[in-house]
């Protein structure tokens, strides 16, 4: 009777100990979802974080996905499909056998703890890359723009005239093919570096606070395939990598894609930020 009262009161030790591992690693992932929400985490705690903490952190992401010249998100995404049915199959099959032959309980707990952990891991690393980034000040507001919805034609005339005058002299700058259809000089690895030169002089200039690590933007393979959906690129915080869409070329957005999702990289979350930011460049 003492052997089997003590087996059973290890039992329930060992069922308590596991709930609290799971409630804890629940906690965390909560925690970590709600910090850039909570009261402490303010504008100048975001804006500290995003020029003194941020850069170090992302240098360890830039560092090791820039070594690689393909894109590592496509290459997970497209490579990664099989692995991951594969996995799946055979955690339905184990599950079944736990059944039949017992220890599903013990199962279900390593599958959960590891599914949380994970979670855990995922979302603290896009919050670091990405998440904090989204309560530092606006682009807009570092710039002083005012917003001012009614302009006099008088007032725009001169803007106009003087976009129109520049676009013509730079127009004057780019080559030209057989057909008389301007094109960019450069080829993608060397717009990356250029976008990177500029984001930086951009930033300083405008006391932006940017990242100065530089980030090997990726050209995507399945770019035609991306057209489809009018993707012309995406930033993936886990790993801290910019994609670009080569299919679409066009004089305007090719450059824009790139120098938006650079921006991305170097801290600037917000889609509008990095889109001011991209076209102020």
């Amino acid at each position: 009777n003492v052997v089997y009262a003590k087996k059973k009161h290890g039992k329930v030790f060992s069922v308590i100990k596991r709930c609290l591992v799971l409630l804890f690693l629940s906690l965390m992932i909560i925690s970590v979802y709600l910090l850039p929400r909570m009261s402490f985490f303010t504008e100048k705690v975001a804006n500290n974080y995003s020029k003194k903490v941020f850069p170090y952190i992302a240098k360890i992401f830039n560092s090791v996905f820039s070594l690689s010249l393909n894109s590592v998100t496509e290459l997970v995404v497209v490579a990664g499909v099989i692995p991951l049915i594969a996995l799946l199959i055979y955690g339905i099959v184990l599950m079944v056998i736990k059944i039949v032959k017992g220890g599903f309980l013990d199962y279900i707990y390593k599958v959960v703890a590891a599914f949380l952990i994970i979670t855990l891991v995922f979302g603290l690393s896009f919050q670091l890359m990405h998440g904090f980034n989204y309560r530092r000040t606006p682009v807009e507001k570092v710039l002083k723009l005012t917003k001012i919805t009614n302009r006099s034609i008088e007032e725009i005339i001169p803007v106009y005239n003087w976009a129109h005058d520049e676009m013509v002299a730079a127009r004057k700058e780019l080559g030209e093919d057989y057909n008389g259809v301007t094109h960019i000089q450069t080829d993608f690895d060397e717009s990356v570096y250029y976008a990177n030169i500029l984001i930086n002089s951009v930033s300083e200039y405008f006391d932006l606070g940017l990242s100065k690590n530089y980030v090997r933007a990726k050209p995507v393979s399945l770019s035609h395939y991306w057209s489809y959906t009018n993707i012309l690129g995406m930033y993936n915080p886990f790993f801290g990598e910019a994609n670009v869409n080569v299919d679409i070329t066009s004089l305007v957005t090719y450059p824009e894609s790139i120098v938006h999702e650079i921006l991305h990289a170097k801290g600037l979350a917000r889609e509008s930020d990095a889109e001011l930011a991209a076209i102020s460049s």
